[in-house]
Parts: C-alpha cells; structure tokens; sequence
C-alpha cells in the first residue's frame, strides 16, 4: 500500500449532521445525506449483509453504512476515481494515470479497514459493470469479450475470451464470476469460461443475493445449476441494475412505487409509494433501502416489508382512489408478464410503447437500448430534434453520471425517456467519438492508436463507436476512416 493514501474513519454514534440528517414517518426512516450534495457520482451498493452508499470527487472517496449498520468511512486515493464497484465486504475503484499510460486498482476491505492498490499498463474506459472481484483475485473486462485475471500484487493469472461483448462482470455470495455477454452468460474459473446458458441479456447486471440477478432492463434471474432462469420480465425504474427478493416474493419498482411480485404465480401482491423518484434500490433481509435524490443531495429511505399495503385492499379503498399509490396500484397490477417474454413482446400495454420512441435519422435500437448514428457535435437540441417520443420526457446523463441540458452529447450520453409511468434509458453511439465528448479530435485518434497498440481497451457503446467500418472488428481501416474525419 502506498504510503500517500490516507484514510480516515469516523464512526458515526450519533447524528452527522454534516453527512445526513434524519426523520421518520410512519411508514419510514429517511436519511438525507448533504455531505454527497458536492460529489461528481453517487452510489448506492449492496454485500450480503449490507447497504452502503458511496460517493466521489476526484480522488476521495466516502462510504457511508447505510443499513443495517451504521458509520462513515472516507479514503483520499493516490489519483482520480473513474469507476468503482462493491463485491463482498471489497471496493475496487479504478484510477487513471494518464501521464504514465497506467491504471491504478486500488481494493479496500471494508471489514478489515485495509486498503492495498497495483498499476496494470493501459488506462481504460472500464464501467462499473466491468470490475468483479473474487477470492483475492481482480477481474476486468478489457475488450471485445476479452477478460483479464489478477491477483493484487497487480500480476496477470489468466485471460479469458467469451468472444462476444461483456455487459457485466458479476460474482455472487458463493464465490463464483459470471460474464453476461450478448450471446449468453458465462462462468469463470481458474479452466477457462464455459457458456452457462445461450440468452441474450440486456445491459449491466447486479447479483441481489446468493442466485438472483436483475440487469438494467429490470428483469430478474436465477442461477440454477447450469442454467439462468429468468422470473420476472418487468421494468425496473431505476438509473442502475437493483432489486432484492424477500422470502418468495420479488420486489420492483416503477417511478416512486415499490411493488412485491410472488414468483411462483407472476401476481403482484402489495405495493408501496415512496412518494420520490426511485433511482436505485435494495432489500437486506426483509428491509428495502431505496435511494433518491433532491437536486443533488440524496435522499435514503429504509422500508419494512410489513408496511406495503396489500393491491386488493388499496384497490377496494374508495377514499384513497385518487391518491398516488392507489392509482398507482391498479394501474400496474400487470407489471408481472409471461417469464418467457422478452421486453419487445411484453403484454404489459406501457412497455409495448417503446415503439413510439423512434426517428428518421438515427439508427434506434429498442432490444439493446442504443441509439446509433448519431453525427459528432450534435447537441441535446439538436438530438431532440431528431427523434420521435411521443407521450414521454426526455432527461440526458453524460458518461460518468452527471445530468447535462445543453452542449453535445458523446458516446455513451444516457438519454432517459421516461413518462409516470416507465423509462427507458438509451447510451448513444457517437462514430469516433471514443471520449465520451461529443466530437472527434485529436483525442480520438490517439485512443485509437493505443487500442491498435493493446494499449488501452474499448467495452460497450465505446466498440461500436469504433467500427467506423461495421467490421465487427477494430482495425487499421478504422483508423484511416477516423483520420478522415478529424481533417
């Protein structure tokens, strides 16, 4: 461990006013954390046993246990967060060295308030998605299907090859990495990758517990032997992949509602209205912690199961029909759909509307939820323009999380349609755009260089972006196709 990290713990006894204040209502306990007002990404993550949420602003970090223990952890990093995610009682963040062509990993143990950290050669555009951590060991998805294996001390132990695109990296409660790819999902372990089950999955995923994953289209699965079993085909409202189940039932959401479908039967059961926009959520044990958001600051709430309100008796409350979560019950008592359905061919009436979200000039891909062709220095004017979404808003995310309203949008932008009722979230694809930016420049062709060199990698959106030449590959064509268009 570097000897520049400094670490600070402060365990929180009583109420930090800095960090959050703190009022209950009947049915919840809500946190409002001001101290993560100033942070450039905020988080919410799940272990098994524990909720945190996590933020950051360049290079420090802060933790905060949100549920059900409670204190405040801040780190300062050697250099600038770029992505990070929790695995077990572990924190990976990623740090770009640009000067040096490196990427720092750092790794902090939670429960052991240890932190240790290697450099591996590359700086990458690795999401959140694409870090797993298992066994001591690091995995990242480098490229194109491609995964690499590390032990801390920063040494390559094996690489992997699922040869299509990995959405995810994710490892569960028992010790085993999968890789979710555009032709299936696959285990990982020290004899190579084997394909678990041939499906095609929608975006980044996230384990909820031991066997149950839910992805960014909101469907949840389940590991079983060697197949994934998909449970529930609904749309989970949220800006990143999370869930839970409590006993047989799963809990989703749409918009402010939180809903609790049986598994067994597709039927939904109960249903709660947190009266703010859901943007992620979790279930420790039979508590739901939800994340929100007012203007920058963020709004935890703790949730017992016992305080949903049965769909039947809402629907039958005459008095309460105009109330939010009344209406809100009734009208989505079918959000549970055949478990064999993908989302295109779902019978809820809301989600057969993303036919309306279309254009005439951009490539709109409604199964992968991308948005292509769409020409560098194109603003959110000018995007808007351009597309067709009737009955819906329309919000826009940079890459790395923050809300823009004007100027360009760049490869990997998530453009948010959303109405009361559903979202939908498309990244957009920039051709050359392998910034994130907006335009292509100088910049551009130096990343191309250096992926051409196996210096740096390219994952998601950012491939797509450059195969100039709808290869299916990267190339050399591909960069005499970018220097054409930066002159």
């Amino acid at each position: 461990m570097k000897k520049s990290v400094i670490k600070t713990i402060c365990v929180i006894l009583f109420i930090n006013i800095f960090f959050f204040s703190f009022h209950m209502t009947a049915n919840c306990s809500t946190y409002t954390y001001s101290g993560y007002s100033s942070m450039d990404k905020v988080m919410l993550m799940q272990n098994e046993n524990q909720v945190y949420l996590v933020g950051t602003k360049a290079n420090v970090v802060s933790i905060d246990a949100v549920y059900p223990q409670s204190y405040n952890v801040i780190l300062t990093l050697n250099n600038d967060v770029y992505s990070y995610n929790l695995y077990d009682n572990s924190i990976i963040f990623l740090c770009p060295i640009k000067s040096t062509n490196q990427t720092e990993v750092v790794v902090y143990d939670i429960e052991n308030d240890y932190l240790t950290s290697f450099n591996i050669k590359g700086t990458y555009n690795y999401s959140y998605c694409n870090i797993a951590f298992d066994n001591s060991y690091v995995y990242l998805a480098k490229t194109d299907g491609h995964i690499s294996m590390y032990n801390l001390r920063g040494k390559t132990i094996k690489e992997f090859d699922t040869q299509n695109t990995v959405h995810s990296l994710l490892c569960n409660y028992n010790n085993y990495v999968y890789a979710l790819t555009r032709d299936g999902i696959y285990s990982i372990n020290s004899s190579g990758c084997s394909l678990v089950q041939s499906y095609n999955f929608g975006g980044p995923a996230r384990f909820v517990n031991n066997n149950d994953f839910v992805d960014s289209l909101g469907y949840m699965y389940r590991i079983s032997d060697n197949s994934a079993i998909k449970l529930i085909t609904t749309q989970s409202d949220v800006r990143y992949p999370s869930g839970g189940t409590y006993k047989n039932n799963a809990i989703v959401s749409n918009t402010s509602n939180l809903f609790s479908l049986d598994i067994s039967s597709n039927k939904t059961l109960k249903s709660y209205n947190t009266d703010s926009y859901i943007e992620q959520f979790f279930i420790v044990k039979d508590i739901v912690v939800t994340l929100s958001f007012s203007g920058n600051t963020p709004i935890i709430k703790t949730i017992s199961y016992d305080d949903f309100k049965s769909v039947a008796s809402t629907n039958n409350n005459s008095s309460n029909n105009n109330n939010n979560q009344g209406n809100n019950s009734s009208s989505n008592s079918n959000l549970n759909n055949n478990s064999n359905n993908n989302n295109s061919n779902n019978s809820n009436s809301e989600l057969n509307n993303i036919s309306t979200i279309h254009s005439d000039i951009y490539d709109v891909d409604n199964n992968y939820l991308k948005i292509r062709g769409i020409s560098p220095q194109t603003t959110v004017a000018q995007f808007k323009k351009n597309m067709q979404y009737n009955g819906y808003n329309v919000k826009f995310y940079k890459y790395g999380g923050n809300e823009i309203t004007s100027g360009y949008v760049g490869t990997a932008t998530v453009a948010k349609f959303y109405n009361n009722n559903i979202s939908y979230e498309y990244e957009l694809c920039i051709g050359g755009d392998l910034t994130g930016e907006g335009n292509v420049n100088s910049r551009d062709k130096n990343m191309m260089f250096d992926y051409l060199l196996n210096e740096v990698s390219f994952t998601g959106v950012f491939l797509d972006c450059a195969d100039l030449d709808n290869s299916n590959s990267i190339d050399t064509i591909d960069l005499i196709l970018l220097l054409r268009m930066i002159k």
